[in-house]
């Protein structure tokens, strides 16, 4: 099991609300030790059902001995949530990799052109809130430079005004649009995995309508509509189709 200063944290901010949490990450990795992997589940899941910590770390070690279990649909769930939580972790990237080996579905993404790979790497390169505050001070940055190219009298001091002041404008625009595009990607996004052992994926949300494809438990989807019951789902592949909310955890 993985150790960092992530857990350190989390003692400290549980512990500052007189929770006792270092029994139960202590409990926790003691029966993941001892290869109990049930019972250190169960601790996990308590640290997050009674204490509220929804943390990378939490979701990873819980990842790690669903995994040890054989249960792979809980095991991508709570490596997909720490994804969330720490994106491009690569300890999390990699025992997810691991676990998609042993599910059924093999779902080859549609490639991404050159220009989006590089957006989205810049996009999670940078939190969210850092983005916004980029942004503020790109666009006030640009604000003073648009009061030197008005206020200014030498041509060149103009100059430098106008280019610094669309600079800043433009800069400004693109951290708040990127910053924005991040907290819809994390929050707005519903992304599920599939639990159910196998599920017809229907052409219309009724019963009756005609099957399209077949996934099994473990495989990741994105949804794109709901209508009562049913969801419409997108894969990763370019797929899509309608299946009942119930046969999906959502991350």
């Amino acid at each position: 099991m993985r150790t960092s200063i992530s857990i350190l944290l989390l003692l400290l901010a549980l512990g500052a609300k007189g929770l006792s949490p270092e029994s139960l990450f202590k409990d926790a990795a003691k029966a993941y030790q001892q290869g109990d992997f049930r019972k250190a589940a169960t601790f996990y899941e308590q640290i997050m059902a009674e204490h509220r910590v929804y943390a990378a770390e939490v979701y990873f070690n819980l990842g790690n001995a669903y995994y040890k279990l054989n249960d792979s649909p809980s095991a991508i769930l709570n490596y997909e949530r720490a994804l969330r939580e720490a994106p491009h972790d690569e300890d999390v990237e990699y025992n997810l990799r691991l676990a998609r080996t042993r599910i059924e579905d093999k779902i080859e993404p549609v490639p991404q052109l050159f220009y989006i790979r590089w957006y989205r790497g810049l996009r999670d390169a940078l939190h969210t809130d850092t983005w916004a505050i980029l942004g503020l001070f790109f666009l006030s940055l640009s604000a003073v430079f648009w009061a030197f190219f008005l206020a200014g009298k030498r041509l060149a001091l103009r100059k430098m005004g106008f280019y610094g002041g669309l600079a800043g404008l433009l800069l400004g625009i693109f951290a708040l649009y990127t910053a924005f595009h991040a907290w819809n990607e994390h929050f707005n996004t519903k992304q599920a995995v599939v639990f159910a052992g196998s599920v017809s994926v229907k052409s219309a949300p009724v019963n009756s309508s005609t099957g399209l494809f077949i996934l099994h438990a473990g495989s990741t989807v994105r949804q794109i509509d709901e209508i009562g019951e049913w969801v419409r789902v997108r894969l990763a592949d370019g797929k899509e189709g309608w299946m009942l909310k119930a046969d999906l955890e959502y991350i």
